[in-house]
């Protein structure tokens, strides 16, 4: 074994010394002023940003300093993308290899090659899914721009066969504070899921579908914290169901919760949340489709455990909740004498499919 220096990369941003982008000499003063001076974090972030640095990937066996760079990152366009690399308790190499395919989808040059030096993996993976029936076509683009679901719509009935449905699941989160909410995080929130439905109901003018689904979340139901951006979006997405619905286009919307095995929210178990798990989340949507719902919220757990509690006691919700009855103590409009209690007739209902289609905790 023999020791040499290491390589320090094109630029490297300390986060110890006044200007960030001066390249310290890594010896025992800088060691030690880096154990006692207080952290220049965010004005480290900050120079790297304004530098036209947008991908930033923090190399760890858990995301720790992740949440705090997108916070420190001033509003810049495009928006920058942080991601990790390991998390914990979960598969490393899958999850190595879903964070190599975010940031391919960022832009950043991957050699696949190195991975999969035949493609063998993918067609594999491919093989398997088409020997069942399915026929796979994967088409690029952004949905939100012109022609991508023209392009998708074009693919899907290549082989002659009528559309009969279709997903929208883009999404893109851009939390913020309301009084932060810029119109670049509107517009980055806004565009997948908002022009994106928009530009595919305009590409299936012409075709008779049988169901348009499209994922909206808990929070356009519900509220959440730093997500005034991303409720407004799916609150669009769930008018536009109904508005569909109205034209004689079925159309759902769900308001789901977090899915726990894919998507973005796969570290929410961790912080203690319940999450849907993927067959499950795929099940509700057939239940839903299959009952030809227009709006509803598949939300893992019980509702106690999701209902905030400032809208606890509101007509709306505090049927499903333990606590329903109002602070004051006056009766919540509908829960007088001989209202229905919601909690009850739900578990009354009789085991099987109609139960299933009104509601259970995941």
């Amino acid at each position: 074994m023999t020791w040499h220096r290491s390589g320090l990369p094109s630029r490297f941003y300390s986060t110890v010394l006044e200007d960030p982008r001066r390249t310290p000499a890594f010896d025992a003063t800088y060691r030690c002023a880096n154990l006692r001076r207080p952290v220049r974090f965010a004005s480290a972030i900050a120079a790297a940003a304004a530098d036209r640095h947008l991908v930033y990937l923090e190399v760890s066996p858990h995301p720790v300093v992740a949440r705090s760079v997108t916070d420190s990152l001033p509003e810049v366009s495009p928006r920058p993308v942080v991601l990790p690399t390991l998390r914990r308790d979960q598969n490393e190499i899958a999850t190595f290899r879903t964070q190599l395919a975010a940031l391919h989808c960022a832009g950043v040059p991957v050699d696949w090659s190195v991975l999969y030096p035949d493609g063998a993996l993918t067609e594999r993976i491919l093989a398997q899914l088409r020997g069942r029936g399915t026929r796979i076509t994967v088409v690029l683009g952004d949905i939100a721009e012109p022609g991508t679901a023209d392009r998708l719509v074009a693919a899907a009935t290549a082989d002659g066969l009528p559309l009969r449905g279709i997903a929208h699941a883009a999404m893109v989160l851009r939390d913020a504070t309301i009084t932060n909410i810029s119109h670049s995080r509107l517009s980055d929130v806004w565009r997948p899921e908002v022009d994106g439905a928009w530009k595919l109901h305009e590409a299936v003018a012409h075709h008779a579908l049988d169901w348009f689904a499209v994922y909206s979340s808990m929070a356009s139901l519900l509220g959440n914290p730093g997500q005034g951006a991303y409720a407004a979006a799916n609150a669009w997405l769930d008018g536009f169901a109904a508005w569909r619905t109205r034209q004689g286009l079925p159309t759902l919307s769900v308001n789901r919760g977090p899915w726990g095995e894919t998507g973005a929210a796969v570290d929410f178990a961790e912080r203690g949340y319940r999450t849907i798990p993927t067959h499950k989340g795929l099940h509700a949507l057939n239940t839903l489709l299959i009952h030809g719902r227009t709006r509803t919220g598949v939300i893992p757990g019980d509702p106690d455990t999701w209902i905030p509690p400032a809208v606890r006691h509101s007509s709306l919700l505090s049927h499903l909740t333990q606590d329903g009855t109002p602070k004051d103590g006056a009766p919540v409009e509908g829960r007088g004498e001989g209202a229905r209690d919601m909690r009850a007739a739900l578990r009354s209902l009789p085991a099987g499919l109609a139960r299933r289609g009104a509601w259970r905790p995941i």
